[in-house]
C-alpha cells in the first residue's frame, strides 16, 4: 500500500487485526486522517515490540479531528516505535482508556504534542 496515494477519510476500520503486521518502510508522509473513525478498532493487548518502522514517516500526518472516542488502548505496547516529527496539535482523547499504557522504548523524536488534551484521558 502506498501511503501518499491513499485517501482514508471516513475509511471503517471495524473488526481490524493488526498483530504482527509489518509497517516496514511505509511512508505516512502527508497522509490526511482527519475525521477518521477508530471507535470499533480493538487495539486491546495489541503487541508493538519489535515492530520495523524504520524509514516510516509521519511528519504532516493530520490527526485533528480524529475520532477516537470508544477506543482502548489498555496495556497497549509502543516497545521500539519511532514517530520523528508527528504532528498531533489539536488532537482531542475523549473516551481514550490509557489505563496500564506502556510506552516503553517509544522515540518521540520531534514529537510536536503541542496542543494535545490529555487531560480527558482516562
Amino acid at each position: 500500500m502506498e501511503g501518499k496515494r491513499q485517501t482514508w477519510n471516513r475509511l471503517d476500520w471495524t473488526g481490524l487485526y493488526w498483530t504482527g503486521l509489518d509497517w516496514t518502510g511505509l511512508d505516512w508522509t502527508g497522509m490526511a486522517w482527519t475525521g477518521l473513525d477508530w471507535a470499533e478498532l480493538d487495539w486491546i493487548r495489541l503487541d508493538w515490540t519489535g515492530l520495523d518502522v524504520a524509514g516510516q514517516h509521519c511528519t504532516g500526518l493530520d490527526l485533528i479531528g480524529m475520532d477516537w472516542t470508544g477506543q482502548t488502548w489498555t496495556r497497549l505496547d509502543w516497545t521500539g516505535l519511532f514517530w520523528p516529527g508527528l504532528d498531533w496539535t489539536g488532537l482531542d482523547w475523549p473516551g481514550l482508556a490509557g489505563t496500564e499504557l506502556d510506552w516503553t522504548g517509544l522515540d518521540c523524536t520531534g514529537l510536536d504534542c503541542t496542543g494535545l488534551d490529555w487531560t480527558r484521558l482516562n
